[in-house]
Order: structure tokens, then sequence, then C-alpha cells
């Protein structure tokens, strides 16, 4: 399910699910969404996320920001979200 009013792709949106309540580890995340294309390929949707700001990988665990956590929400709380951080 891509949501377009956040700019994420379907990829992008299953690793922000798959981290957003307990940081994972990249091996886990590689082993987990190998069905979503090879390991080069999730390597790189990672670290497009870690370039938008969506998530940060420390000591080898992704972990979501809390843009990250809050853009895999509803469009309604995401645009409460970002008037309220004043993003919008």
């Amino acid at each position: 399910m891509a949501r377009k009013w956040n700019n994420l792709g379907s990829r992008q949106i299953k690793v922000l699910q798959l981290v957003s309540r307990v940081p994972r580890t990249v091996e886990y995340l590689i082993d987990r969404m190998s069905r979503y294309g090879a390991p080069s390929e999730i390597m790189l949707i990672i670290s497009k996320l870690e370039q938008t700001g969506f998530c940060k990988v420390i000591d080898g665990a992704v972990n979501p920001t809390d843009h990250g956590k809050v853009v895999i929400k509803s469009p309604e709380a995401y645009q409460q979200w970002r008037k309220r951080w004043g993003m919008s």
C-alpha cells in the first residue's frame, strides 16, 4: 500500500512498520523482507529512509525517528502532527 501523501513506497512503509515499536537489526530486516528484493535493495531502502530522516541506524539496529513513527499513521493524524511541529 503506497501512500502518495507522504512520498513513501510500500517497501519503505513496511520497514517503518517493522521498526516502529521495537528497533530491529539490519540483518533481521533483510531476512524478514527477503521476498521484497535482494539484500542490496533492502539496504538501499534503509539508507533512503535514513537520508530523509525517517530512521537512524544505531549500533546495527534501525531505530525510527519521531517523524518515522508518525508518517505511517493516517493522513489526518500525520497532518495534525506536522501542524503541531510547525512543518506545514
